[in-house]
This record gives C-alpha cells, structure tokens and sequence, in this order.
C-alpha cells in the first residue's frame, strides 16, 4: 500500500492543527499514523480530526483535476447545504470520468464517507430534476425562499434534512398531479 500523504503546510497551519512530533520520524504526521500501514493518517484539530489523503488519493486529486477545496480535507468551510452541493457535483464530474469501478468508491471518499454517498447521489439528483431548486442550490436563485422552501431560515442553515423533506413533498405533489393528469413540475 501506499504511504500517506501529508497536507500542504499552509493547510496545516490554517486549520489550526495540533500535531505531536514523533520519535518515529520527523514528519509531525507520522505521529498520527494509523495501526494498519496504507490508511490515511489523522491529524487532530480542536473541532475536529483530519484526514490526510495517501499517495493513491493524490494520484487521483491530480489525475481528474479535483478541486481540494472541495475534498473532505481541504474543505474548510462550514457545511452549508450549498458547499455540499458543490461537492457533490465535483465528485458526479469526476466519476463521470472513472473508467474503473473500483476507483468510483476512492472518488467518493475523497468528498464523504462511502456510507453517506448514496444519501447524498439521491437527494441531490432529486433536487436538480426542478429547476427553482437547482438555481437555489447554485445560488443563482431570485425569488424569495419562503415561495421555493415554504418556510424561511438564513441560507446557510438549511440541511440535507430540509431538503430531503423538500424532495419528498415535490415529489408526492408531482405523483399526485400525475394521478390527476397535470403537469408534473
């Protein structure tokens, strides 16, 4: 397996990480190395731990052109329902480019944990069926959220919850026309 990958210094000491040098070595990462050799290393941080990428994980950062901002360890942001669109859609272009399918599971771990991939796929690809939706979530949306959302909270606070619940009354309303013989969006 291939050995980690320490982050870029400047994001070392943007997140504020503390990091214990090692006897082992004079990387500070190698100090957080997991037990089983190839598997990313955590660096601890006051919020929050962060994993460093392994080579194979750059390789594939540097292979498809993957935004790091936009990477589980290079983003640094607050987790609003819009930063998680945006990656998301990142990591649809890249496996779009994916020729191997056992590479798609190292894609989607580099945006989240493999375990919340299809949660994410799904709601998102729901959501952008309806274009009001969609220009929400790129933020290209003009009318009001109350009329798009029913309810009104500051924009960086609706959740993947808020819009799984919107999804679902779209989708029961579409259904229901479609009963009926209306339009369906």
């Amino acid at each position: 397996m291939s050995p980690p990958v320490t982050l870029p210094s400047h994001m070392l000491h943007s997140r504020k990480s503390s990091v214990h040098s090692s006897s082992r070595g004079n990387s500070a990462v190698n100090s957080a190395t997991n037990s089983r050799e190839g598997t990313p290393n955590s660096i601890g941080n006051k919020n929050r731990n962060i994993t460093v990428f392994t080579s194979d994980e750059e390789k594939l950062i540097q292979t498809y052109k993957i935004d790091f901002k936009l990477t589980r360890v290079g983003f640094n942001e607050r987790p609003t329902l819009r930063n998680l669109y945006l990656r998301w859609k990142e990591a649809t272009r890249v496996l779009k480019l994916v020729e191997q399918e056992g590479s798609k599971t190292s894609i989607t771990n580099l945006f989240i944990a493999h375990t919340q991939w299809n949660k994410w796929d799904n709601l998102f690809s729901s959501a952008i069926q309806y274009s009001k939706m969609c220009a929400w979530l790129k933020a290209t949306l003009e009318t009001s959220e109350a009329g798009l959302w029913g309810f009104v909270k500051p924009s960086d606070r609706y959740s993947m919850s808020d819009l799984d619940i919107w999804v679902k009354r779209k989708e029961a309303k579409r259904n229901n026309k479609k009963e009926a013989g209306g339009s369906t969006r």
